[in-house]
């Protein structure tokens, strides 16, 4: 009886103690922003992420988000055990309170290293609250990863207020159609960018005209018009433009659908009309572009980042110029990675441009993009060494970097200190004043002088794996003077590559012997065979 007195008497007592809310998607839209804006300037923290996200949530009054608020299991230091490194979230949507509970919380836990959110839909405004979050002088976050993220373009905030306001399904659903086209007529910008570059001079109608003989070699003249299916679309797109399935099927989608597929199919007569109604793209939308602003700011010059990762986040053309900008004025940034987006020559040549002015930055991933040699030839320009044959240009390069020089020594009193995080970790800095080298030198045997322009020697690393980089010959004249690692695996010029480097690995050994058998002649000496090898370009990439 006992027993059971105390059993009853423990379920009452379990009944009167309120559990915690459980969070659902729409369940804390009750919270104003305000209130935990409020809310966080009162708050007193531990300085464990997840305490401190469940202990904000509770003062808020709102529920804690079950993918961020459950804490992992202590890390083994040795004999002692620590609070984890890392917060991850992987596929769940969050919504805008939880973002900013958040935002609030990552200033503090200084215990953290690594974020990573992986499919969890976040938009503008909520990596917006992020990047608040990180911008604390002594965040100790170094490493972000927001993967298979894509932002969509946003409704206009003014027209949604004013439809709910209004209590108007009809407007409500016709800002939605209006964003969607929106979305689309950005996807096929970048679809008309790659035709632009593929069809050479004469842009997208030219290369609509090849794509013409891939679907109807025998029937030039009305392949045109002949309707297509999602699976010849697909191969056609492979083929031409090494496009991944995916990216294909939904140009191929975006083309049937209402908004454009005005003939109820897909053709390539409706293709090109499609895109010579597109409105070209203003320089201060492409600067405005609510996306590449998004990603851009986190690696800015107040970012105190050192690793990025925005992988599979459908970052186009536009999207990188706006990163590349951001790039240009980075003071922390180690590793950048863009694996698996719709990254074209365009952006390539932007991030380029970057790499002229900053010299910090080792690993640049651009892995499973849609990068050609056109954009590879472009970074070429800017990494590694040069050689220039003009005395004349020489001369005037020589000049402006005694000029750079001279301007470095004045700036140097003001060089900025080492900085370090809240844990006393001193933070990586790129270079502070860079200064090209050109070093004079002559040909072993004829004599005739010419000038080696070293230029950024920082990136160690370029990936271009699965990208359409087709012309083996354009990256062997690429490669020497390079000074770190050219990624090309799955590309469609590496078999060629293979071949064209076996060739030139047996002419160095062929020269290599007959400078022996020459100089065991006495009619060559061994430095000049060892200058002969090097000029067979086995050094670079």
């Amino acid at each position: 009886a006992a027993e059971k007195a105390a059993a009853e008497k423990a379920a009452a007592e379990e009944q009167r103690t309120p559990r915690p809310p459980a969070w659902t998607f729409a369940g804390n839209q009750h919270c104003e922003d305000a209130t935990v804006d409020q809310a966080a300037k009162s708050f007193k923290g531990t300085g464990n992420f997840w305490a401190d996200f469940a202990g904000l949530c509770e003062l808020c009054g709102i529920a804690a988000h079950s993918g961020i608020a459950a804490a992992p299991a202590p890390v083994a230091d040795g004999n002692e055990e620590r609070v984890s490194s890392l917060l991850v979230a992987r596929s769940t949507l969050l919504d805008m309170a939880s973002m900013r509970i958040v935002r609030y919380t990552l200033p503090t836990a200084h215990h953290l290293q690594v974020v990573r959110f992986s499919d969890c839909r976040l938009d503008a405004d909520q990596l917006a609250l992020l990047r608040a979050g990180l911008s604390d002088p002594g965040c100790t976050i170094t490493t972000l990863q927001i993967e298979w993220n894509p932002i969509e373009v946003p409704i206009d905030a003014t027209a949604l207020q004013a439809a709910i306001a209004a209590g108007s399904l009809d407007q409500l659903d016709a800002l939605e159609h209006q964003r969607v086209r929106q979305q689309n007529v950005q996807h096929l910008h970048g679809f008309r960018e790659l035709l632009d570059e593929a069809g050479g001079p004469d842009g997208f109608k030219s290369a609509i005209q090849r794509l013409t003989a891939l679907f109807e070699p025998n029937y030039v003249a009305t392949a045109p018009m002949a309707p297509l299916d999602m699976e010849s679309w697909t191969r056609a797109m492979q083929a031409f433009l090494n496009m991944p399935n995916e990216e294909a099927e939904l140009l191929f989608r975006i083309l049937e659908s209402p908004n454009f597929g005005k003939w109820n199919f897909v053709n390539l007569a409706e293709l090109q009309e499609v895109l010579e109604e597109l409105e070209p793209l203003s320089v201060e939308d492409e600067v405005r572009d609510p996306a590449g602003m998004a990603f851009g700011c986190f690696i800015d010059s107040t970012s105190t980042l050192e690793l990025v990762s925005f992988r599979s986040c459908d970052i186009g053309w536009v999207e990188t110029q706006a990163i590349a900008r951001s790039l240009a004025s980075s003071q922390h940034l180690r590793a950048l990675n863009l694996w698996g987006n719709r990254v074209c020559d365009r952006g390539a040549r932007a991030l380029a441009e970057a790499l002229e002015s900053y010299f910090g930055l080792h690993y640049l991933g651009l892995g499973r993009n849609l990068v050609t040699h056109a954009g590879l030839a472009r970074f070429a320009d800017v990494l590694g060494a040069t050689r220039i044959g003009a005395k004349e240009q020489a001369d005037a390069l020589i000049k402006l970097i005694k000029d750079q020089q001279k301007e470095r020594d004045k700036k140097a009193k003001s060089a900025p200190g080492v900085k370090k995080d809240a844990r006393g970790r001193e933070r990586y800095a790129a270079e502070f004043f860079h200064i090209d080298t050109c070093e004079e030198k002559q040909e072993a045997d004829t004599g005739q002088t010419y000038w080696i322009h070293t230029r950024n020697t920082s990136l160690k690393t370029l990936v271009l794996e699965g990208n359409p980089v087709t012309d083996a010959t354009e990256v062997m004249r690429l490669r020497p003077g390079g000074v770190g690692d050219l990624v090309l695996r799955g590309c469609p010029c590496t078999e060629e590559l293979r071949q064209l480097y076996a060739k030139e690995k047996d002419a160095a050994a062929a020269a290599a012997a007959a400078a022996a058998e020459a100089n065991e002649a006495g009619s060559q000496d061994a430095s000049s065979a060892e200058s002969h090898q090097t000029q067979l370009g086995l050094d670079g990439w």
